[in-house]
């Protein structure tokens, strides 16, 4: 029996008893006449979607007058056939069949987009995301919430277990009691440059790392071995200075040598991807690949200012674009995202939100934004919670800066509010 006839005519069936309930059924799953295989059956279920609409029962007779020239037997079948199954229940099928199809549809779109040697390397992985993000996001359609209460309490429950962190302790102690770790969302990270913004960023990475957490890095502004220097600094108690820029002493070849297989070990659990001048699309595609192919648990992009845009008018608007694609990466994969960016010139010692570098887009799309701040020569820096949705912001923190690593020292909390 013809799925499409049969959905209809289930639906049709259920309005005849119960117009309401049908129409609650309709409304729940998003089908449109495109997504019908035949081109007839799509126009008579956008004509019964419109009289349910309208509050009409659709009968052979109703539809028939809407829809002119239509072949009747085409109609019959629509209308007529019998199956014992639940409309809503044949309608989800027939969604999924359909979801099915459009995701065959577009990866031959993707298939042919990649072998047209024509089309540059860049511009091909940009057409081919946005192919597929058409299909994902078709994915994600209305639905009623009881659903959603279900799915908490077993994430409540798995957390209660130890199975699941509902965020990635960052292993920095003040940040972890504020803010519960790297949350899965989208995190913004500013600072003046030369404050301490890569500092933090390493003490987190060298924290994950340490304990088998794989985590994706963006070094889009340095060399990709900034990370592993100032981890082979902290590890081996060599400063940085000393690892780029003098010979070593024996003394230091020696603490190398009996530190390199803890470093060797964390480092492995950090995917670099340190291409120059990438596009906001070719971020998003390798961040896909980090989590397929290396199971990475967050990303962090180093730094916002590096990404390329398209360089329109309003670069505001282009900023903006970028930080909502990156959130949309972390709400789609449940992973953290954490996007290092520059704070304005002539910030106050209390910075805002406005300070930072195009503002508005971080003020919309960020869930946690941290500013940071250090005085010259001073040991400790200050961070800055400016906007925590799910939590609190207003209040301030030190962590101590330990210059011969160029990274932060842990310590306990003592969040302090924001002095005007």
């Amino acid at each position: 029996m013809n799925l499409e006839a049969s959905a209809i005519a289930a639906l049709a069936n259920a309005a005849a008893v119960d117009l309401k309930a049908a129409q609650a059924c309709a409304d729940e799953h998003d089908i449109n006449p495109e997504d019908f295989a035949s081109p007839d059956f799509g126009r008579v279920w956008g004509v019964v979607r419109a009289m349910l609409g309208e509050g009409v029962i659709p009968d052979l007779f109703a539809v028939e007058r809407n829809l002119p020239g239509i072949a009747r037997p085409v109609l019959v079948e629509a209308l007529l056939s019998t199956d014992a199954r639940h409309p809503s229940e044949m309608l989800k099928t027939l969604a999924d069949v359909a979801q099915r199809r459009r995701i065959s549809k577009a990866l031959d779109r993707v298939r042919g987009i990649a072998n047209d040697t024509t089309v540059p390397l860049a511009a091909a992985v940009g057409e081919a995301q946005r192919a597929l993000e058409s299909v994902q996001q078709r994915v994600a359609t209305s639905r009623s919430s009881e659903a959603d209460v279900l799915a908490l309490v077993d994430h409540l429950e798995a957390v209660a277990r130890g199975d699941v962190e509902p965020a990635l302790q960052t292993g920095v102690a003040q940040l972890d009691q504020l803010t519960g770790g790297l949350q899965k969302t989208l995190t913004v990270i500013g600072s003046l440059p030369g404050v301490g913004k890569s500092a933090l960023l390493a003490s987190i990475l060298r924290n994950l790392g340490a304990r088998g957490v794989k985590v994706g890095l963006f070094s889009l502004e340095d060399q990709r071995d900034w990370v592993a220097k100032r981890v082979t600094a902290d590890v081996c108690q060599i400063p940085l200075f000393v690892l780029q820029t003098r010979p070593l002493s024996f003394g230091q070849r020696q603490r190398l040598q009996d530190g390199s297989p803890e470093v060797y070990a964390l480092m492995r659990n950090i995917i670099i991807d340190d291409r120059p001048a990438v596009t906001c699309a070719e971020v998003v595609a390798g961040a896909r690949q980090m989590i397929v192919r290396h199971n990475v648990k967050a990303l962090v992009i180093d730094h916002l200012g590096e990404i390329r845009v398209k360089r329109s008018e309003r670069h505001d608007l282009d900023i903006s674009e970028v930080l909502q694609q990156l959130r949309a990466l972390a709400k789609m994969y449940g992973v953290p995202v954490v996007v290092a960016c520059h704070l304005k010139r002539g910030s106050d010692d209390v910075p805002k939100l406005t300070d930072f570098a195009f503002s508005a887009g971080v003020e919309r799309m960020a869930r946690v934004a941290l500013a940071l701040t250090r005085t010259a020569g001073d040991d400790q820096l200050r961070v800055h919670i400016l906007k925590q949705t799910n939590g609190q912001s207003g209040v301030s923190f030190d962590l101590e800066f330990h210059k011969l690593a160029g990274m932060v020292r842990n310590g306990e909390a003592t969040p302090q509010p924001e002095q005007e």
